[in-house]
């Protein structure tokens, strides 16, 4: 399983960059959420959201440490990011998308928080095998977020719980955390 995880995060390095902007070093100033931080891009402090990923909101349940989780790689640190090109560089928020590349592991960030089950992969943007492979191990290891699929209230995606009422937030509590 170690291996088949190695391979993927060294996938992950080499996939096409033909929509990719080139790597730049900028300084995460803050963390928002599991998916979203802000940095500082040519003296303008920029609100970015990372590409092909999920993370719970704050107030639903792993919320908090998804976010602590992101904190751990990004808060205060000089991290490389990479602007999406094309029509789609900001999401529907005005968050510019961006994949993070890992200087602990030299790979894609999003791939590292998937296996670790704090996020979600999310292909709404486009799809990325490393990704999928990386949450289907961590389903199957029953890691983070993936901890109660078997129970009667298992981790719910964060677009199906925006959509919810605030009456039904309140009544939809995970019991096995």
């Amino acid at each position: 399983m170690k291996k088949l995880l190695a391979v993927l995060l060294l996938f992950s390095s080499f996939t096409s960059f033909s929509q990719m902007m080139p790597l730049v070093t900028v300084r995460c100033t803050a963390v928002y959420d599991g998916d979203t931080f802000e940095i500082l891009w040519q003296g303008v402090k920029t609100k970015c959201r990372i590409l092909n990923i999920d993370a719970p909101e704050l107030k639903q349940d792993y919320g908090l440490q998804s976010r602590d989780s992101l904190v751990k790689y990004l808060d205060k640190k000089l991290i490389t990011v990479q602007q999406i090109q094309g029509p789609k560089k900001t999401d529907l928020y005005g968050r510019m998308l961006v994949n993070v590349w890992s200087p602990l592991y030299y790979n894609r960030l999003d791939v590292l928080l998937v296996s670790s089950g704090t996020v979600w992969y999310d292909d709404a943007n486009g799809t990325y095998p490393p990704s999928q492979i990386a949450q289907d191990i961590a389903q199957s290891q029953r890691k983070g977020l993936f901890k109660c699929e078997d129970s009667g209230t298992p981790a719910l995606r964060p677009r199906l719980y925006r959509k919810m009422k605030a009456f039904e937030k309140i009544r939809y509590k995970q019991d096995c955390w």
